[in-house]
């Protein structure tokens, strides 16, 4: 079962496209392609169950439905999605891929294409999945996943020229014609650190990996903590990779 905040994220994700490719004019096709040996049901098919779609979507015929939507005179855009639909992180890519799906079905978008590619999980699988989305005219690449996946085919939509919204963390990725649409740390640490503060904890103490994410988190957290009127106790760290927390902590 897909979580319904996944397919709120995945349903915004592709609206901003949407908006942001409305003066363009090329290319046709609707649904997603099946290029490619993809995991996953026929374009035509909401991957949710019959009952949920019947209440959630207009009456369809050959894929396309047949009820006028505001959508019908957008033109048509080829948006390429490029997951880890094999490999370590299949399960992850799958149900990212589904929440596409019912996405695109709700946006009701009769001339929007969307263009699978499996990266693999690993970079170079990311590398070769942009490459086949610019070969096929994507106009715009949603993903990869992984940081490393996104350095690999950062320099690939760079050449095509071609935006690139990424789902990785890592901001020092974001620049030129990439942007990351993820969950940033300094997001989450003053979040964290307002919860905190907020049910009367005043000392506080950091734990964090010896890398530079964990770096950028712990700075991140003594300004939050000095604006929160929180103290911090002690900072250590810890090599990355460590299994065994227990005598750090």
């Amino acid at each position: 079962m897909i979580q319904p905040l996944k397919t709120v994220f995945l349903l915004n994700l592709l609206i901003i496209p949407l908006l942001f490719l409305s003066a363009c004019d090329s290319g046709g096709g609707y649904g997603y392609s099946q290029r490619g040996s993809i995991p996953t049901g026929p374009a035509q098919e909401d991957p949710r169950s019959l009952e949920d779609a019947m209440l959630a979507t207009p009456a369809v015929e050959n894929g396309v439905s047949t009820a006028q939507s505001p959508n019908d005179n957008l033109p048509a855009v080829k948006i390429a999605i490029l997951l880890p639909l094999s490999g370590q992180h299949k399960n992850l890519g799958d149900a990212m891929l589904k929440a596409a799906q019912m996405a695109l079905f709700d946006i009701g978008h009769a001339r929007m294409e969307l263009i699978p590619r499996d990266t693999k999980g690993t970079a170079d699988g990311a590398k070769s999945a942009a490459q086949s989305a610019v070969k096929d005219g994507a106009q715009l690449i949603l993903g990869p996943v992984f940081a490393s996946s996104v350095r690999a085919a950062k320099p690939v939509v760079n050449r095509a020229r071609i935006n690139m919204i990424a789902f990785s963390t890592d901001w020092s990725l974001a620049g030129g014609n990439t942007f990351i649409m993820g969950f940033l740390p300094f997001d989450q640490v003053e979040r964290i650190t307002r919860f905190a503060a907020a049910r009367g904890i005043t000392r506080t103490g950091i734990l964090s990996p010896n890398t530079q994410y964990g770096r950028v988190v712990t700075s991140a957290f003594n300004t939050a903590a000095q604006k929160n009127g929180m103290t911090i106790t002690d900072t250590m760290s810890f090599p990355p990779g460590t299994a065994n927390l227990a005598p750090v902590v």
